[in-house]
């Protein structure tokens, strides 16, 4: 379990790859101390870091959730990832190389010049932003009315040639 949180100033930037880094090195000495089937739970902040470190976590666990204590304020953004049934697999290493792994910060955390750290991205970021599917649900939004909540008639989904992708748009099927 890692708990732990860097002195955290007045640069979220530096702040949250901080957190997430130290989450990582506490993954990979977790790797080092886990049989099959362990648990790994860590503290991280939703960041732009963050579905990178959830796919590392995803190659290496059954299953990952995330969870939001009632404890934790909810302007934070602070959760916590339950990582479960560990693979016990061999790992490339640079899946728990942050250099690898996370945006490329230099111009906020390491060497100290002023790159553009949006312009400079990791192999690993590109690959899943290769993969990463659009948000889907939301085009047939009817901006005119104001609706956010679509309903549908149970027969239009019995229809349907792709009942996935008819249930992606609607958050109500009835038999209206």
């Amino acid at each position: 379990m890692n708990d732990g949180a860097p002195n955290v100033g007045t640069d979220w930037n530096l702040d949250a790859f901080l957190q997430i880094e130290l989450s990582l090195s506490a993954l990979k000495l977790a790797t080092q101390v886990l049989r099959k089937g362990g648990t790994f739970v860590t503290k991280v902040f939703r960041s732009k870091d963050y579905n990178s470190f959830l796919f590392v976590l995803n190659q290496l666990f059954v299953k990952v959730e995330s969870s939001k204590p009632s404890a934790s304020r909810s302007q934070s953004a602070e959760i916590f990832l339950v990582c479960l049934g560990y693979k016990a697999q061999t790992i490339d290493e640079k899946m728990l190389d942050p250099k690898y792994v996370f945006e490329d910060i230099s111009g906020v955390h390491g060497n100290g010049e002023n790159a553009d750290a949006s312009q400079q991205i990791s192999s690993l970021k590109k690959l899943i932003d290769t993969k990463k599917k659009k948000a889907r649900g939301y085009d047939e939004v009817d901006l005119q009315k104001n609706t956010f909540f679509n309903k549908a008639d149970f027969s239009d989904f019995l229809k349907s040639a792709d009942p996935y992708e008819f249930l992606t748009k609607f958050h109500q099927v009835s038999d209206s």
